[in-house]
């Protein structure tokens, strides 16, 4: 059963700016963020409700002093009728009128938290298990914030969603507390607060916004820059130019992560431009090196298809031809060789020593000095470079052939030692090329030092030679492991 493909996923093919375009662009995602954070302590303060319980105590505060207010008001107009709680509902008129002017509900309880008036429709309602009751009823000041029931005037009672702060007083009469005074007022939710204080900053908040909003967007679209300036970079390598001038502006940005990977792409950039050169010059060499084999076995086919040809010659030209075939097979053995040297194989902490004596002994003749050393590398690829200095020697060497394993610093260094006639100065630079050799009969693959050296390097070493008449040195440097 085939598979739909995802929608949202981006063609194989789409460059990468094109796939920048169907994505959420850098610029609007850090708009968005600093919008979310202009908005949190906004968001913080509603769903807390540290704005509401703000609100909650600044409003007892007003509360009591509004109760003590009316409470002076009516120790004015009214003495003997407020002292006497039989009579507190002759002052449920005086406490409409209070409410149509100020606003605020109160209420006055007995000793008992009855409602004997009240300018709503809460009379004769027990009140006594209010905490700010109980307070004023037992001479303390008192006050509550919670959510209360519909207000006085409001209908009839019912739960409701809204806050409401209450504060009561305590009313005395010769002495002693014969009841309480209640001041109510409903209190605004977050969102209502939030659109006053809107209203309160006016102009200046709207352009105090807008400059932050205008200040997310420019930072914003400087840092997305200069991303999409290496997204373009990386569209061009993928379309072929290996050349990227733009990416030493982005390495000066001041943006530290985009410095950062714009530094890691030209690096990339500048390995695969080497890989390429490499893989060309390579390829070039290949070619060089198996036209004239493949030439000359083509040319020996040919005669070889004459039925006249004598036979010596047709045994000549027969040897000829098992001699190419024989070198292009060590060339393509070499060959593949040195592509393992070059590619990344497992490490593991190695003892030298034992592994250049272990090589040593495969090779009669062979004088071996070491001393202990230990390296983190591929034991395969190693054997096969020493393996390579050994035939080396023994091809282009005299009789005498060293193989030594020393430590110089931080590195441990394997060499070998021959009394041949040497390397002459003008092709000692070329001794590591792929494919030279100074030997006449071309009996090597003119690949082997080049082995060593790709080994050293992929080892995080180097490899060189050190050449005169009846003393030949080459050698393999490699970094000591402690491990």
């Amino acid at each position: 059963m085939s598979e739909r493909p995802d929608a949202a996923s981006s063609p194989p093919n789409a460059s990468p700016v094109g796939r920048l375009r169907r994505a959420f662009p850098l610029a609007w995602l850090l708009l968005l963020s600093h919008a979310g954070m202009l908005a949190l302590p906004l968001l913080w303060l509603i769903g807390t409700g540290a704005l509401a319980a703000d609100q909650g105590r600044q409003r007892e505060k007003e509360l009591l002093r509004e109760a003590e207010l009316v409470h002076a008001v009516l120790r004015a107009e009214a003495p003997a009728v407020l002292a006497d709680p039989a009579r507190w509902s002759e002052l449920s008129p005086r406490l409409r009128t209070l409410f149509e002017r100020t606003g605020i509900g109160v209420r006055l309880v007995d000793r008992e938290g009855v409602v004997q008036a009240t300018n709503g429709p809460r009379a004769g309602v027990d009140l006594g298990d209010r905490p700010e009751v109980e307070a004023a009823i037992a001479g303390e000041v008192g006050r509550h914030t919670r959510n209360g029931e519909y207000p006085a005037t409001g209908g009839p009672p019912a739960r409701s969603k809204r806050r409401w702060s209450f504060a009561a007083i305590p009313l005395e009469a010769d002495g002693r507390v014969v009841g309480a005074l209640v001041a109510i007022h409903a209190n605004r939710n977050g969102v209502e607060l939030l659109g006053d204080l809107g209203g309160e900053l006016g102009l200046g908040g709207v352009l105090g916004l807008g400059v932050a909003l205008a200040g997310a967007a420019w930072f914003g679209f400087r840092i997305s820059r200069s991303v999409r300036a290496l997204a373009r970079v990386a569209d061009s390598v993928e379309h072929g130019a290996m050349q990227a001038p733009t990416l030493a502006d982005i390495r000066r940005t001041r943006i530290a992560e985009v410095r950062l990977v714009a530094g890691a792409f030209a690096d990339m950039l500048g390995r695969l431009r080497a890989r390429m050169r490499y893989n060309e010059e390579f390829a070039a060499n290949v070619a060089h090196e198996f036209k004239t084999p493949l030439t000359t076995l083509r040319g020996t086919v040919d005669l070889l298809e004459d039925p006249d040809l004598p036979p010596e010659q047709r045994v000549r030209f027969l040897d000829n031809a098992r001699t190419d075939l024989d070198r292009l097979v060590r060339m393509v053995q070499a060959l593949l060789a040195l592509a393992r040297a070059e590619a990344e194989g497992p490490r593991d902490v190695l003892s030298l020593d034992e592994l250049v004596s272990r090589v040593a002994a495969r090779t009669p003749g062979v004088e071996v000095r070491v001393v202990p050393a230990r390296c983190l590398g591929n034991a395969a690829q190693l054997e096969a470079a020493v393996q390579n200095l050994l035939e080396n020697a023994r091809q282009h060497g005299g009789a005498r052939v060293v193989l030594t394993v020393r430590v110089e610093g931080e590195d441990a260094v394997v060499s070998v030692l021959d009394d041949g006639p040497g390397v002459s100065p003008a092709n000692l630079p070329r001794v590591f090329d792929r494919f030279f050799t100074t030997s006449a009969a071309r009996e090597g693959s003119g690949l082997g030092l080049p082995l060593v050296r790709a080994v050293a390097e992929a080892h995080g070493g180097s490899a060189g030679m050190e050449s005169g008449p009846g003393r030949t040195v080459v050698w393999v440097r490699l970094p000591i492991s402690e491990g």
